[in-house]
């Protein structure tokens, strides 16, 4: 008797305690598709553009991102870029409605696609961010800059090495999946 009455204290005194939530790190995969507009701010550059790019990474904790992602940038020049980034992205509040949250995307870009075909290159890239999320959609304001080097061919012999610094302010608009 004494042996089943043991038996079922330590069953109850065990059995709620393995119910209880446990509070270990929550790891859940999730990312991102955006698209958006890029304004060039770059003094003697006229550099706007439209650009599309997916991030795919993991949620710590539901209030940290930490991902990678890629994507393609058009200038209306006739440039095509290919960024490849880290971003990562933090909540600043749970709202009732809606997250605003804060980001950075730090990378390289090499010109993909050029209309006249003569010019190649690439550089880095840091772009900070602010946005707001409502629930699987989010709108965010960002500044990027890019710096590095685009090489011009003229001819079969001469090519021309110019290095540049640019300047975007860009909205962007975003489907969010996974995660939170």
């Amino acid at each position: 008797m004494k042996r089943l009455l043991c038996m079922l204290v330590l069953l109850a005194t065990v059995i709620p305690a393995m119910a209880q939530k446990t509070t270990s790190r929550k790891v859940v995969y999730g990312g991102n598709a955006s698209i958006g507009v890029n304004c060039g701010v770059s003094k003697d550059i006229n550099s706007n553009s439209v650009s599309a790019t997916t991030t795919h990474g993991v949620f710590l904790k539901d209030d940290l991102f930490l991902g990678l992602g890629t994507g393609i940038d058009y200038e209306l020049s006739g440039l095509i870029w290919l960024p490849i980034y880290a971003e990562t992205s933090f909540n600043v509040a749970d709202c009732y409605n809606f997250t605003p949250f804060l980001s950075c995307r730090i990378g390289g870009e090499v010109v993909a696609l050029d209309v006249d075909s003569s010019r190649k290159g690439g550089g880095i890239m840091l772009s900070p961010a602010a946005g707001v999320s409502f629930g699987r959609y989010s709108f965010k304001l960002s500044y990027q800059y890019g710096a590095g080097s685009l090489y011009q061919k003229y001819d079969r012999y001469e090519t021309l090495e110019r290095d540049y610094e640019l300047h975007y302010i860009g909205v962007s608009f975003q489907l969010n999946f996974g995660g939170r």
